[in-house]
């Protein structure tokens, strides 16, 4: 029964072969334009979530008025982070996070201009789940001109061949063109395609002058908390 329905079939494919190749590219379109539509939905959908604790981290946004002009920003000042943490009993951890670009970075003969180098206070790899492959996570990030390396940087800079070949740690770096050094603690897994946070390199926030400003009313630095999560996100709101 199904050979004879799959041999009328054939028959009248060829016997009409316009119309069938029109009906087939148009399907075959239509089914291709779906699954690309789907992937691409999925992987939007995906950002962010390989974070163990995603659904219980918020990042502060700021909305107020300056000279009668109303603003919303994603950036904070130096001392929310801390103070969030000291008056909010809810609030579990927080961290701040900023970017430089286009800054030069030279390893004996090697220089390059990166585009990506984030600054991060030293719980970034206990705050959040990028995987440290080299290095210890706890004090990666602790002290003055830290800094970590990507996969991709540590190829590019040290020669790198991967896990089991000698990690470059300890080897000093320079940033930018003045005299600047910065000693190589890690090495971290490349940037997840699905991750809203960039980096190539990742640098000690306490390296930042602006970081240990006391100022409320210079925004910026990107600021994330982690919620307690048996503390329900509405009670948080009302407090």
């Amino acid at each position: 029964m199904l050979k004879s329905y799959f041999i009328t079939g054939l028959r009248n494919l060829l016997k009409q072969k316009f119309y069938s190749f029109i009906n087939i590219l148009g399907l075959t379109v239509g089914l291709t334009c779906s699954t690309l539509i789907f992937l691409y939905v999925s992987h939007e959908l995906s950002y962010d979530k390989f974070h163990a604790d995603y659904e219980n981290t918020y990042r502060v946004g700021i909305t107020g008025s300056l000279a009668g002009q109303t603003f919303n920003a994603v950036v904070a000042c130096a001392p929310m982070a801390q103070t969030i943490q000291e008056e909010f009993p809810e609030v579990e951890s927080a961290i701040r996070l900023n970017s430089w670009d286009n800054v030069l970075i030279s390893y004996e003969d090697k220089a390059f201009t990166e585009e990506n180098i984030l600054l991060a206070d030293s719980n970034f790899f206990e705050f959040f789940n990028f995987k440290l492959i080299e290095g210890d996570p706890s004090t990666a990030l602790t002290g003055v001109n830290k800094i970590v390396v990507s996969e991709d940087a540590a190829i590019k800079y040290f020669n790198w061949k991967g896990p089991g070949d000698s990690a470059p740690l300890g080897k000093i770096i320079h940033l930018g063109t003045g005299d600047r050094t910065c000693e190589v603690t890690g090495i971290v897994e490349n940037m997840p395609s699905n991750s809203h946070i960039p980096y190539d390199m990742v640098f000690s926030m306490v390296s930042w002058d602006q970081s240990k400003s006391t100022a409320w009313v210079s925004n910026n630095f990107y600021t994330y908390f982690k919620k307690r999560p048996d503390v329900p996100i509405e009670e948080t709101q009302e407090k």
